[in-house]
C-alpha cells in the first residue's frame, strides 16, 4: 500500500451493499490498528451512519478517492484462497490484515432495538435474485420456529405481506436493527449484508447459500454458520457460466430450491442448542 493514508469509496465500484460496507469496516479497523489513516467517501446517509457506527471516519469529498471494480466471482474463477474482506483489500492494495471493528451503536436505538427483538431475526431479502432462499420457504420455516415456542420476528426494509403471520421489523435504521440482533439467539438469512452485519456484531448466524461459497464469510472467523446441501454439482457455482452457471439460474438458484426449510429448521434448532424430540409437522 503506497502512502499511509486512504480514501477509499464505498459508493461508486463493485462493492457497494450493506455487506460490503460492513467488510470495509473491516478493513478500516485493520488500517487503523496498523497506525493507518483511513476515511470512506459516500453520500448516501446510512452507508455514513453504518460506517460511523463501527468507527469510521466518513467524507463526502470525492476527491482523491481510491475505488475497485473487481467483484469476489473472479476470486472463485482462480480458485484464489482469499475469503470477501481479503479479496477486497487487496484490489485495493490494502497489504494490512482486516480486523473487527468497534461498535458505538447509539443508546436509544440500541435499547429499542434490543426492546423489539426476539430469540430468532429473520431477514428474508437479498438484492441478488440468484442469492434468494423461496420466500415460501422461508415461510415455512418461520411456521416451524413459532410452533416450537420461540419467539420469532421477521426483518425487512419495508412492510412485505407475505411475512403478515409473524411479528415483523420493518423500516427500522441499521442501529435500531443493530440492536435488536445483538439481542437475538440466532440469525437466519441469504448469503446477503444481514449476514455479515450480525456475524460482526458476534450474533450467531445461519446463512442459506446455494450458489455462492463458504469461504465468502471466511474473515467473520466462524460467527457465521453457511448451510448449503451440496445437492447439485453447479452449487457454489458464484455465476460463473464455466461452473454450469445458465439462463434459467438468472431466476433462482436450482441448489437454493433443493434446500428445503426442514433442513434449515433442523439445523437452526441445533444451533440454539434445542434438542427436537419431535419433528417439525
Amino acid at each position: 500500500m503506497v502512502g499511509r493514508s486512504m480514501k477509499i469509496d464505498v459508493q461508486t465500484g463493485w462493492f457497494r451493499g450493506l455487506g460490503d460496507v460492513v467488510v470495509f469496516a473491516w478493513i478500516g479497523q485493520g488500517m487503523k490498528n496498523a497506525g493507518l489513516d483511513v476515511e470512506f467517501y459516500t453520500d448516501t446517509p446510512w452507508r455514513r451512519d453504518l460506517l460511523k457506527m463501527f468507527g469510521m471516519n466518513v467524507t463526502n469529498d470525492p476527491t482523491g478517492k481510491v475505488v475497485t471494480h473487481e467483484g469476489y466471482q473472479d476470486a472463485v474463477k482462480f480458485n484464489t484462497h482469499h475469503n470477501y474482506a481479503e479479496w477486497i483489500a487487496e484490489k485495493l492494495g490494502v497489504t494490512v490484515p482486516p480486523a473487527k471493528p468497534h461498535i458505538y451503536i447509539p443508546p436509544f436505538d440500541r435499547e429499542k432495538g434490543r426492546q423489539a427483538s426476539g430469540d430468532v431475526l429473520i431477514f428474508p431479502h437479498s438484492v441478488p435474485v440468484v442469492r434468494l432462499w423461496p420466500a415460501a420457504y422461508f415461510v415455512e420455516l418461520a411456521s416451524y420456529l413459532k410452533n416450537a415456542g420461540l419467539k420469532l420476528r421477521i426483518v425487512t426494509e419495508q412492510r412485505d405481506y407475505r411475512f403478515m403471520y409473524f411479528p415483523v421489523i420493518y423500516g427500522k435504521s441499521l442501529q435500531f436493527v443493530s440492536g435488536a440482533i445483538q439481542k437475538a439467539r440466532l440469525v437466519i438469512s441469504n448469503d446477503s449484508g444481514p449476514a455479515h452485519l450480525a456475524g460482526t456484531l458476534g450474533t450467531p448466524t445461519l446463512a442459506v447459500q446455494g450458489s455462492t461459497q463458504e469461504r465468502i464469510f471466511g474473515y467473520l472467523n466462524g460467527a457465521v454458520t453457511s448451510f448449503r446441501k451440496h445437492v447439485l454439482p453447479c452449487a457454489g457455482c458464484h455465476g460463473l457460466p464455466e461452473k454450469q452457471f445458465r439462463a434459467s439460474c438468472e431466476s433462482g438458484c436450482h441448489e437454493l430450491y433443493r434446500t428445503f426449510p426442514e433442513d434449515v429448521y433442523q439445523k437452526a434448532m441445533s444451533m440454539l442448542g434445542i434438542n427436537q424430540q419431535q419433528k417439525a409437522a
